[in-house]
């Protein structure tokens, strides 16, 4: 009897195996992309929360400077932008605290659609900032407002300055920086008045 040698040959991938190679990917893939852009998600919410913890101290640092009085209480005359309040400008407040911020980055969240980054304090307007500052904040009242970002809803247009929550039954999520206190996320937010 003779037996046959089998020798090795190279046999490479059939057409049915490499479509089911290319399904099971396309499967997997399908399960983790979703997870991938949640992450992402989080990570511009992180973002925004450092950000506002940035101004949050900015505005502390500038209160310190200034006899605990915040921006929106100091004379132009004195370094703040008291006189500005009525125009319903944010950056003027923003704008007398450059030194404390750094970079007017922080105050456009990359999770805002609605603003866009400048990279120089020249060009600072209402269109590069994501927060709002609530006018009734200062250092004597640890309990107090201080600024917030836009996802807080319900709010109204002052005839001063910005976005103010309000009472108005609305739910949402938004995050707020509390003088004295860490950043705290919260359904509904009032300025002590």
């Amino acid at each position: 009897m003779k037996m046959k040698s089998n020798k090795n040959k190279e046999r490479g991938l059939t057409l049915v195996e490499v479509i089911v190679i290319i399904a099971v990917i396309t499967f997997f893939a399908a399960l983790l992309l979703p997870a991938l852009n949640k992450g992402r998600g989080n990570h511009s919410r992180i973002n925004c929360v450092s950000d506002l913890k940035q101004i949050g101290l900015a505005i502390r640092i500038f209160g310190n400077d200034h006899g605990k009085d915040f921006p929106w209480r100091v004379p132009l005359g004195k370094g703040g932008a008291e006189e500005r309040v009525r125009t319903g400008d944010p950056s003027y407040q923003f704008l007398t605290m450059t030194n404390e911020l750094g970079s007017p980055k922080v105050l456009a969240c990359a999770s805002d659609g609605r603003v866009s980054k400048t990279a120089n304090f020249a060009g600072l307007s209402r269109k590069n900032i994501s927060y709002f500052l609530c006018l009734e904040g200062d250092e004597s009242s640890p309990n107090n407002l201080v600024s917030g970002d836009r996802n807080i809803t319900g709010g109204v247009l002052t005839n001063q300055l910005y976005v103010l929550p309000t009472r108005s039954g609305k739910a949402g999520w938004g995050r707020m920086f509390i003088s004295w206190r860490e950043i705290s996320v919260y359904q509904m937010a009032v300025c002590n008045r």
